[in-house]
Protein backbone atom coordinates (compact mmCIF):
# COMPACT_ATOMS: atom_id res chain seq x y z
CA UNK A 1 0.00 0.00 0.00
CA UNK A 2 1.65 3.43 -1.05
CA UNK A 3 1.44 6.47 1.51
CA UNK A 4 -0.19 9.35 0.13
CA UNK A 5 2.45 12.16 -0.93
CA UNK A 6 4.99 9.60 -1.51
CA UNK A 7 7.82 10.06 -3.66
CA UNK A 8 6.33 7.19 -6.53
CA UNK A 9 3.06 8.46 -6.35
CA UNK A 10 4.32 12.01 -6.92
CA UNK A 11 6.39 10.46 -9.68
CA UNK A 12 3.31 8.99 -11.45
CA UNK A 13 1.15 11.96 -11.51
CA UNK A 14 4.09 13.90 -13.22
CA UNK A 15 4.11 11.58 -15.74
CA UNK A 16 0.29 11.87 -16.12
CA UNK A 17 0.23 15.06 -16.18
CA UNK A 18 2.74 15.20 -19.00
CA UNK A 19 1.69 12.71 -20.84
CA UNK A 20 -1.49 14.80 -20.49
CA UNK A 21 -0.29 18.12 -21.18
CA UNK A 22 1.29 16.33 -24.34
CA UNK A 23 -1.39 14.77 -25.54
CA UNK A 24 -4.22 17.73 -25.04
CA UNK A 25 -2.23 21.14 -25.49
CA UNK A 26 1.31 20.77 -27.76
CA UNK A 27 -0.06 17.99 -29.77
CA UNK A 28 -3.20 20.31 -30.81
CA UNK A 29 -0.65 23.25 -31.42
CA UNK A 30 1.53 21.07 -33.70
CA UNK A 31 -1.49 19.54 -36.25
CA UNK A 32 -3.12 22.91 -36.27
CA UNK A 33 0.18 24.79 -37.14
CA UNK A 34 1.03 22.05 -39.82
CA UNK A 35 -2.36 22.34 -41.18
CA UNK A 36 -1.93 26.22 -41.59
CA UNK A 37 1.00 25.45 -43.15
CA UNK A 38 -0.36 23.22 -45.69
CA UNK A 39 -2.86 25.75 -46.60
CA UNK A 40 -0.39 28.33 -47.15
CA UNK A 41 2.19 25.93 -49.40
CA UNK A 42 -1.19 25.20 -51.83
CA UNK A 43 -2.51 28.93 -51.75
CA UNK A 44 1.28 29.70 -53.00
CA UNK A 45 1.40 26.97 -55.30
CA UNK A 46 -2.37 27.56 -56.35
CA UNK A 47 -1.39 31.21 -57.46
CA UNK A 48 2.15 30.51 -58.79
CA UNK A 49 0.02 28.30 -61.26
CA UNK A 50 -2.87 30.46 -61.99
CA UNK A 51 -2.55 34.26 -61.25
CA UNK A 52 -6.38 34.58 -61.07
CA UNK A 53 -6.58 32.73 -58.79
CA UNK A 54 -4.68 34.76 -56.36
CA UNK A 55 -7.14 37.42 -56.06
CA UNK A 56 -9.77 35.10 -55.77
CA UNK A 57 -7.92 33.95 -52.58
CA UNK A 58 -7.08 36.87 -51.50
CA UNK A 59 -11.04 37.88 -51.62
CA UNK A 60 -11.90 35.18 -49.88
CA UNK A 61 -9.28 35.67 -47.39
CA UNK A 62 -10.50 38.91 -46.57
CA UNK A 63 -14.21 37.87 -46.09
CA UNK A 64 -12.51 35.33 -43.63
CA UNK A 65 -10.51 37.95 -41.78
CA UNK A 66 -13.55 40.20 -41.85
CA UNK A 67 -16.63 37.80 -40.85
CA UNK A 68 -15.29 37.74 -37.28
CA UNK A 69 -14.33 41.73 -36.58
CA UNK A 70 -18.39 41.82 -37.86
CA UNK A 71 -19.76 39.76 -35.59
CA UNK A 72 -17.58 41.33 -32.40
CA UNK A 73 -18.99 44.38 -33.82
CA UNK A 74 -22.22 43.11 -33.80
CA UNK A 75 -21.83 41.65 -30.60
CA UNK A 76 -20.60 44.80 -29.12
CA UNK A 77 -23.68 47.11 -31.07
CA UNK A 78 -26.24 45.15 -29.12
CA UNK A 79 -24.36 44.92 -25.73
CA UNK A 80 -24.39 48.83 -26.16
CA UNK A 81 -27.73 49.23 -26.89
CA UNK A 82 -29.32 46.74 -24.01
CA UNK A 83 -27.15 49.10 -21.68
CA UNK A 84 -28.29 52.40 -22.83
CA UNK A 85 -31.70 50.94 -22.75
CA UNK A 86 -31.29 49.43 -19.07
CA UNK A 87 -29.60 52.70 -18.02
CA UNK A 88 -32.76 54.74 -19.28
CA UNK A 89 -35.11 52.53 -17.49
CA UNK A 90 -32.76 52.94 -14.47
CA UNK A 91 -32.78 56.35 -14.70
CA UNK A 92 -37.05 56.57 -14.69
CA UNK A 93 -36.73 54.58 -11.44
CA UNK A 94 -33.77 55.97 -9.78
CA UNK A 95 -35.14 59.29 -8.73
CA UNK A 96 -38.09 57.80 -6.95
CA UNK A 97 -35.76 55.95 -4.51
CA UNK A 98 -32.98 58.41 -4.21
CA UNK A 99 -35.46 60.92 -2.76
CA UNK A 100 -36.88 57.82 -0.65
CA UNK A 101 -32.91 57.07 0.65
CA UNK A 102 -32.75 60.88 0.80
CA UNK A 103 -35.57 61.46 3.25
CA UNK A 104 -33.82 58.50 5.62
CA UNK A 105 -30.84 60.24 5.32
CA UNK A 106 -32.41 63.37 6.74
CA UNK A 107 -34.19 61.74 8.90
CA UNK A 108 -31.18 60.03 10.70
CA UNK A 109 -29.41 62.84 10.68
CA UNK A 110 -31.94 65.24 12.64
CA UNK A 111 -32.04 62.51 15.13
CA UNK A 112 -28.19 62.24 15.50
CA UNK A 113 -28.36 65.88 15.48
CA UNK A 114 -30.77 66.19 18.41
CA UNK A 115 -29.95 63.64 20.82
CA UNK A 116 -26.23 64.65 20.54
CA UNK A 117 -27.34 67.94 21.42
CA UNK A 118 -28.84 66.14 24.40
CA UNK A 119 -25.76 64.70 25.54
CA UNK A 120 -23.86 68.08 25.38
CA UNK A 121 -26.04 70.22 26.80
CA UNK A 122 -25.28 69.32 30.28
CA UNK A 123 -21.27 69.95 29.42
CA UNK A 124 -22.71 73.09 27.94
CA UNK A 125 -25.37 74.54 30.01
CA UNK A 126 -23.01 76.28 32.45
CA UNK A 127 -21.40 78.49 29.79
CA UNK A 128 -24.84 78.91 28.24
CA UNK A 129 -26.52 80.80 31.23
CA UNK A 130 -23.06 82.19 32.07
CA UNK A 131 -23.53 84.02 28.56
CA UNK A 132 -27.38 84.69 28.56
CA UNK A 133 -26.78 86.91 32.08
CA UNK A 134 -23.81 88.08 30.62
CA UNK A 135 -25.97 89.44 27.81
CA UNK A 136 -28.97 90.52 30.09
CA UNK A 137 -26.91 92.71 32.38
CA UNK A 138 -24.65 94.55 29.47
CA UNK A 139 -28.23 95.04 27.96
CA UNK A 140 -29.07 96.29 31.45
CA UNK A 141 -25.94 98.97 31.69
CA UNK A 142 -26.19 100.20 28.01
CA UNK A 143 -28.94 99.56 25.85
CA UNK A 144 -27.90 101.87 23.22
CA UNK A 145 -25.10 99.17 22.45
CA UNK A 146 -27.07 96.27 22.33
CA UNK A 147 -29.94 97.31 20.59
CA UNK A 148 -28.30 99.21 17.67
Amino acid sequence: MKKKGSSTEIFSTYQQHKRQATWQIILPLILAAAILLAIGVLASIGTFNEPALGTRWAGISMIILIIPILLGGGIFAVLITVLIYGLAKLYQVVPIYSLIARSYALKSAFFVRQWSDRMVRPFFLPKIIQASLHSFFSSLKNPRDHYS
